[in-house]
């Protein structure tokens, strides 16, 4: 085996350490699944690559073209996570992903499509992967010199990171596949990808990809990668003469391979997923609690001056007014768990809202919340407003939920001063309840995924508030949005149509 094989083996390794750390401590990132599925895929491609140059069987041609092919899409989806444009990005994700399936479709048919077998590995197969991944990943460096220019210092560090890993890594396979194509270039693939696979472990550790990570737990994944690759090293050394026995034994080193992954991967997967089912729960416990505390302590004390009363010896006749208090702070429960029933469903109860007042109410409460915090609580109102058609429940936890999080930002910023503002502004067709921070703000992946369900930053955050007010939105026919730099701050908007006839 010569040298470029064994820095295949060596990058294939890597990539699969990496791979195997982002499956099982993959951390709340947008970037653990598309860099687990990236390093996979690579880790499959360096394996096909080395095991053709164990036979002179033309199917493991077939297979290495065709994985080469299947690169390419992940490769693009990492660039559009990191950017976060996964959604912007979606028509040219679907377009390139199609293209490079069917290239590599028409590769691996040439295993039972005799009259293919010219065009894996030759000169128009590489011309074909060109044709492909210019226009897929030319615009790759507008898009992060773009993403770059938006981001704070750090994001820029790990931007320019990614881009030398970008361009090392395709770079070197461009490289190649020009020399396949006739042209005079060098072949530095593999130590492309080998340097590559080292950069995305570099970055991985920055931008904290992986969570929990220790020395431990790297250089298990490394050797358990180590052991993968030399168990079918091992295979395509003892059967490379013998191709259907070779397939079989690295099907079977792969099969062991995932059989030792799988109740880690499931292990840790159910933890993530009870935490965080658990944390969601402890959340709106801890909120249920703060709101039936109120009328359970007003119930307790009607009730002990009943009791001492007649434990005392004098009649409660005439202690009508407890005995009423009971009664409503009772009733006052019952409306506080059908209106958390109704909470929790987003069920828009349309009723006049005057919105200028319920967000002045709100400021107020929150800055006396945030008293020895250093951070300022305004309310700000522009425009005409007057009243509208709103559930003002909704709103309000949507509200409060919003200045609750600024503040948190704040907070865990360690700003020793800091401003948040609820603006009412009117509009013709709408009005807009915007909370505005000058908070530490978000990156693009990040404010990218701040309104899916689940997905937080905290460490015991629930995920459900940005995704709550997305659905509050939702219910009146309105809309969300979110504007964030990072250094800069936050902005998080409702739109809600002046005059609402029904929820949705």
């Amino acid at each position: 085996m010569g040298l470029e094989q064994w820095v295949s083996s060596a990058a294939g390794a890597l990539f699969l350490a990496l791979g195997v750390l982002c499956l099982v401590r993959g951390a709340r990132s947008p970037l653990a699944p598309p860099l687990a599925f990236l390093c996979i895929t690579l880790f499959v491609y360096d394996v096909l690559e080395v095991a053709r140059n164990f036979t002179d069987d033309p199917v493991w041609d077939f297979l290495d073209a065709g994985a080469a092919a299947l690169v390419a899409p992940p490769t693009l989806y990492l660039v559009a996570a990191f950017v976060g444009k996964r959604r912007a990005l979606r028509v040219p994700l679907v377009v390139a992903t199609t293209y490079f399936v069917g290239l590599a479709l028409v590769c691996v048919s040439a295993i039972v499509v005799p009259s293919l077998a010219w065009f894996a590995g030759s000169d128009a197969w590489a011309l074909a992967m060109l044709g492909g991944m210019l226009p897929t990943f030319g615009v790759v460096p507008f898009l992060l010199a773009q993403h770059a220019r938006r981001a704070g210092p750090e994001e820029r560090a790990r931007t320019q990171l990614f881009a030398v890993a970008f361009v090392l890594g395709v770079g070197g396979v461009t490289s190649d596949l020009a020399a396949i194509a006739g042209a005079v270039a060098p072949r530095v693939a593999a130590v492309g990808l080998l340097i590559g696979v080292l950069l995305l472990g570099a970055l991985a550790l920055r931008a904290r990809v992986i969570e929990r990570i220790t020395g431990l737990a790297i250089v298990n994944a490394i050797a358990l990668a180590g052991l993968a690759i030399l168990g079918h090293l091992i295979v395509l050394e003892w059967l490379g003469d013998q191709t259907t026995l070779m397939v079989l034994g690295a099907v079977a080193v792969t099969l062991a391979l995932l059989a030792a992954l799988r109740p880690l991967v499931s292990t840790l997967t159910e933890e993530r997923e009870r935490t965080r089912h658990l944390a969601t729960m402890g959340r709106l416990s801890a909120q249920m609690a703060h709101d039936l505390k109120n009328p359970l302590a007003a119930i307790k004390g009607a009730a002990q001056f009943l009791a001492e009363e007649r434990r005392q010896g004098r009649s409660i006749d005439e202690q009508d007014a407890f005995v009423s208090l009971i009664l409503e702070q009772a009733e006052r429960l019952g409306r506080v768990v059908d209106e958390y029933q109704r909470l929790g469903r987003v069920e828009a109860v349309l009723a006049p809202v005057a919105l200028e007042r319920l967000a002045q109410e709100i400021a107020t409460a929150q800055r006396a919340a945030a008293r020895g915090e250093g951070i300022e609580v305004a309310c700000d109102v522009r425009g005409e407003v007057g009243v509208t058609q709103a559930d003002q429940d909704l709103l309000r936890a949507a509200l409060e939920n919003l200045v609750r999080n600024a503040r948190e930002a704040l907070v865990a910023a360690g700003r020793e001063r800091g401003r948040v503002t609820i603006v009412v502004e009117g509009g013709e067709r709408e009005i807009v309840l915007r909370v505005e921070d000058d908070g530490p703000g978000m990156d693009a992946r990040t404010r990218e995924r701040a309104f899916d369900d689940f997905y937080t930053t905290k460490a015991t955050g629930s995920g459900l508030g940005l995704a709550y007010v997305a659905r509050v939105a939702q219910a009146h026919g309105g809309r969300a949005r979110i504007e964030s730099e990072e250094g800069i701050g936050t902005s998080v908007e409702l739109a809600l149509p002046r005059v609402v006839t029904a929820p949705r």
